[in-house]
């Protein structure tokens, strides 16, 4: 089968991956930044993901018949969305990647891509997305998925590719940092439970990195197996949540007064924040985490239709 290489291994998701092929395959680590341990059948290979240099110099130094499957984690995102050459770099690395797979590799090693739920079109209630579905890069870090799907849908490759679209990856500590937010934000303001500017009825598809972790085991396993193409993949949990269930769910499980949300429009919630901001800002405190430019998605909606992954 060969070895499992995870590039971009040391982040959030790599993490619950790794503990998902500990025990079933030997895994290399590609990344700028080392892991904190190293388990018995890992490796670790510093590397820059961006620098073409690097990826072809790994490439020519790794015998092919040794890498089983390329599962591709590597990502940059912040929440400022301004523009940062990181993103077009990065994607430049993953078509320097993609050549040299193909270069170096026999054609039945699968590549496994890690996309994201902000890359695909909201929907609207009581209509599913699909894998097929449109896409969207409304701003700068679904446009660099966008851009990386196009540069593994409109290349010439020899191989399985599986696109594993995740909704948003939670652990039982949260380490989600839109819904840490949102949960304290009920939590600890009282103003911030009263009022919303968005359709209380639209939310988000989550998944807890365990099962995030399972498809991509799935994926690797079955694309050993597959025909060259394109697999795309929804991966979350079947329901959604809205911003009205989390609201009292938080309501409850904190024991918290029970409110009545209020919908105010966009332009007044952009004010406030605008607000905020100014008023942290002078008074020395963190800045707040919600941005104008978050305002205009509150009412993504997104509910998916699971039967292919399924």
């Amino acid at each position: 089968t060969g070895r499992i290489v995870l590039a971009g291994g040391t982040g959030f998701v790599g993490r619950f991956l790794r503990e998902q092929l500990s025990d079933r395959y030997p895994v290399e680590i590609l990344d700028q930044n080392s892991p904190d341990a190293l388990r018995d059948n890992e490796t670790f290979h510093a590397i820059d993901l961006a620098d073409a240099e690097q990826i072809q110099s790994y490439f020519a130094e790794t015998p092919s018949n040794e890498i089983g499957a390329v599962v591709y984690l590597a990502a940059y995102y912040n929440f400022s969305n301004a523009a940062d050459s990181r993103y077009e770099a990065l994607n430049k690395g993953l078509k320097v990647w993609m050549a040299q797979m193909e270069e170096h590799l026999p054609s039945h090693v699968p590549f496994v891509y890690a996309s994201s739920m902000t890359a695909i079109a909201p929907t609207e209630l009581g209509k599913k997305n699909t894998p097929d579905g449109p896409k969207i890069a409304t701003w700068q870090y679904p446009k660099s998925k966008v851009d990386g799907e196009t540069i593994l849908e409109t290349g010439n490759w020899s191989r399985p590719i599986y696109e594993l679209v995740l909704a948003a990856v939670y652990s039982d500590w949260c380490e989600l940092i839109t819904l840490y937010h949102m949960i304290e934000g009920i939590r600890q303001s009282h103003a911030k439970r009263l009022f919303y500017p968005g359709d209380l009825r639209h939310g988000l598809t989550f998944v807890h990195g365990e099962d995030a972790a399972k498809a991509f085991v799935a994926a690797i396993e079955k694309g050993q197996q597959a025909k060259p193409g394109i697999y795309r993949y929804l991966v979350g949990e079947p329901e959604p949540y809205s911003y009205q269930s989390i609201q009292r769910l938080v309501t409850e499980v904190f024991d918290l007064p029970k409110t009545r949300l209020i919908r105010v429009p966009k332009a007044v919630a952009k004010s406030g924040v605008h607000v905020l901001h100014s008023l942290a800002k002078l008074l020395g405190l963190p800045p707040e985490f919600v941005q104008a430019w978050m305002i205009d998605h509150v009412d993504d909606h997104f509910h998916f239709d699971l039967d292919r992954s399924k």
